[in-house]
């Protein structure tokens, strides 16, 4: 059987790092943790379950550290996973399989994304798959933020199973959300002024987003958790917006007379207070 290794990137995830490591201990050969100087207890508990550390400079966001922890795997094989991800026992036996046959170079994961303790199966974040394991020399991880990693076309996709999936418990409280959006937002430079110039651009850069994931996602199905994750992801546009209005010394960037001609209605909770 081929080996695997289990690749972790941490910063204070004590409350997490553990269960993830247990969820795929039974499978690996190897525990790589590369931290960024966790303040919590993360490394000496990943520590005691067997894993080996490295450390690599906070820079906010992951990305630029999934090529180097890829790097410090010694097997062929690599599990990579965030520490608040956990594998199902169905899911890791079918990967030890997929690793036995050797049959794929890489293999895209469906992801059962938990948002406020509900299991989102709708808003656009199901089945949500991941590149998550795969042979060493065969992925390359940019450093941008969010980037999409290269791999060849020999891929497996497991089927949308919700007991074949990485269990992602994702936020969990309304500031770490928003401290997620800040943050991504700030090393985020994918929005251009050419995108939004025209008025309708500029609105349905953000509305837009709210109305796919409620209205064509089904987000709606998934009741309040659906409206108000919703909600957040329009935020997440509008200060995409924001950011570039900033990084453009605050200048206009679209047209403000041709914004006048959509209608908004009054405040309801408002409109009496006068």
């Amino acid at each position: 059987m081929p080996k695997i290794s289990l690749v972790i990137n941490t910063k204070n995830e004590e409350a997490f790092i553990e269960d993830c490591i247990l969820s795929a201990k039974n499978i690996v050969d190897e525990i790589v943790v590369v931290d960024m100087h966790s303040t919590d207890k993360t490394v000496e508990i990943a520590k005691g379950l067997g894993a080996v550390i490295f450390y690599f400079d906070d820079c906010s966001y992951v990305e630029p550290a999934r090529n180097f922890a890829i790097q410090k795997a010694s097997n062929q094989w690599v599990l990579l996973l965030d520490a608040d991800e956990r594998l199902t026992p169905q899911l890791s036996q079918l990967l030890a399989t997929i690793a036995g046959e050797n049959k794929y170079d890489s293999v895209k994961i469906p992801r059962k994304n938990i948002h406020f303790g509900k299991w989102t199966k709708h808003t656009g974040w199901w089945p949500d798959h991941q590149l998550r394991f795969f042979q060493r020399s065969k992925v390359n991880w940019g450093s941008q933020i969010h980037n999409v990693p290269e791999f060849p076309d020999n891929y497996f996709t497991i089927p949308a199973k919700e007991d074949l999936s990485i269990l992602h418990y994702n936020f969990r409280s309304i500031d770490q959300l928003v401290a997620k959006i800040t943050e991504y937002t700030r090393h985020e430079n994918n929005l251009t002024l050419e995108k939004v110039a025209q008025a309708e651009n500029f609105i349905n850069y953000f509305e837009g987003e709210f109305n796919n994931r409620f209205f064509l996602e089904k987000g709606y199905k998934d009741g309040f958790h659906g409206f108000m994750l919703s909600k957040f992801m329009e935020f997440y546009r509008f200060l995409e917006v924001a950011r570039l209005w900033e990084k453009n010394n605050y200048q206009e960037i679209t047209d403000v007379e041709r914004l006048k001609e959509i209608k908004v209605g009054p405040n309801p909770l408002l409109a009496n207070e006068n």
